[in-house]
């Protein structure tokens, strides 16, 4: 095969892996996915939203053990995540008297999309919010707490940009603030370029090895169906990046009460983007919360009960009557 030949079969290959993607995307993009009978428990109501692009957005429901409801959390997963394993922790603030709702984020879980494919933090901003207005419309009047971890959390405190009128309080889990030393510039110059040619394109690497000290909870990770171990696609990759730049430009802007929570030996999310969100955001009213030796993924960790316990009496301390005066709380 003469140079010129070969030069172009080369070309072809890269463009097919490329474009690939792309024709699945396009092909497939929009329906959710039936949720897997028996897959947990009953004590769930489940219901499918549209994005304002379309896809199918999968999102589930607790009731409070007591009416009227104490307060509302939204939670919101990260990579590598989805809505339904966080059951364990909705019922436990449902004993509580919260009522809990928790999104499938597009491409993820039983949400419809590309997996793992976002275009922006805007696009996520607004599909939080329809769970959260689904949520003020079912109790309106209570108390709401968004709960973000991982990408959550950084989607999370975008929201809280934006719709921070709409919120009694934050909490973030491992937040994804600050961009890891492995990602260097050139990995995000040349993800940049990628995904302004094939947003689609899976290239960027997220080594989940490390998410939890508990290895059952590490082998349900490894070979659940619903989670997607592929590279994320440069578009979200860029997304992701963004959003960082954006919250570290504008924490000063949070005033609402804050909950930020990290392991020590979080090795997926550089510790230090919680602990820069603490110092720059502009709450009075705002506690810093580390555990040490604990990895990234708080609520599946072996200590999960001790976790869930502290964002319990936070919340509780946020929805009373005593709770009143601003706090400022930090144990480094």
């Amino acid at each position: 095969m003469n140079n010129p030949l070969r030069h172009l079969v080369k070309f072809s290959v890269v463009l097919i892996w490329l474009i690939a993607p792309e024709l699945v995307y396009a092909a497939n993009s929009s329906a959710c996915l039936d949720v897997k009978p028996g897959a947990t428990s009953s004590s769930y109501q489940t219901q499918t939203m549209q994005a304002s692009d379309g896809v199918c957005l999968r999102s589930f429901a607790w009731q409070p053990a007591q009416i009227p409801a104490r307060g509302v959390v939204v939670v919101v997963h990260g990579i590598r995540d989805y809505a339904l394993r966080y059951e364990g922790f909705a019922q436990q603030l449902s004993q509580q008297g919260f009522a809990v709702f928790a999104q499938d984020l597009r491409g993820h879980g039983y949400s419809g999309g590309q997996r793992q494919r976002f275009d922006s933090m805007t696009e996520m901003v607004a599909d939080v919010d329809l769970v959260v207005r689904e949520a003020q419309e079912r109790y309106p009047g209570v108390p709401l707490f968004v709960y973000g971890h991982s990408l959550g959390g950084l989607i999370t405190t975008e929201y809280a940009l934006v719709h921070g009128d709409k919120l009694s309080g934050v909490i973030l889990s491992g937040a994804a603030l600050k961009r890891p030393l492995s990602v260097t510039g050139f990995k995000v110059g040349l993800a940049r370029i990628v995904a302004a040619i094939a947003p689609g394109a899976h290239v960027v690497a997220v080594d989940d090895h490390e998410f939890s000290r508990d290895k059952a909870v590490m082998a349900t990770l490894e070979s659940d169906t619903l989670i997607s171990h592929q590279k994320l696609p440069a578009i979200s990759a860029v997304a992701g990046i963004n959003g960082m730049q954006d919250a570290q430009k504008k924490m000063g802007q949070l005033t609402m009460p804050l909950l930020i929570l990290y392991g020590t030996a979080d090795k997926v999310n550089p510790v230090e983007g919680s602990r820069s969100l603490y110092s720059g955001a502009g709450s009075h009213d705002k506690t810093l919360k580390p555990y040490e030796g604990l990895y990234h993924d708080l609520l599946h960790e072996p200590e999960h009960d001790r976790v869930a316990a502290d964002v319990v009496a936070w919340l509780n301390s946020h929805t009373s009557t005593q709770a009143v005066g601003p706090t400022r709380q930090a144990t480094q």
